[in-house]
């Protein structure tokens, strides 16, 4: 997936964020893009549809989406991060409590506007909670 340059992410505004990953996940879907797209476009079509999410940065490592308020996640210690939504070849789609190898599942769906409902009302919730994204002061 393409992720926006450093320099330039921090520029970007989620608006042209989001843009950029449904036109590049945006049909046709042809074997050379292999399985992602095809998966990934449903469930980022649902989440652009929640408005708390749009308002987000949405970023997508590896076969997940994470919203947050900055164009970066990986400096976020673990334990701080947002919830997310991995997507599986085989067309599910799982929700967890935060984007961490060691995060509790929340839901496995085969249907991308629940897993991205979900998605909406964690990271609303995950806003109140304090942490470097919130602006809450721990």
């Amino acid at each position: 997936m393409t992720e926006p340059v450093e320099g330039a992410a921090q520029e970007l505004r989620p608006e042209a964020v989001w843009q950029m990953l449904l036109d590049e996940h945006a049909p046709p879907h042809d074997e050379e893009r292999g399985w992602l797209s095809p998966a990934f476009w449903p469930l980022l079509q649902a989440a652009y549809a929640e408005p708390v999410l749009r308002s987000a940065y949405p970023r997508t490592p590896v076969d997940t989406l994470v919203p947050g308020h900055g164009p970066h996640i990986w400096g976020i210690p673990a334990e701080e991060r947002r919830p997310t939504v991995a997507v599986w070849s085989d067309g599910w789609y799982s929700v967890f409590s935060r984007a961490a190898p060691d995060s509790e599942r929340l839901l496995q769906t085969r249907d991308p506007v629940e897993a991205a409902a979900l998605l909406a009302r964690l990271y609303v919730e995950s806003l109140e909670e304090p942490g470097p994204e919130s602006g809450v002061e721990p």
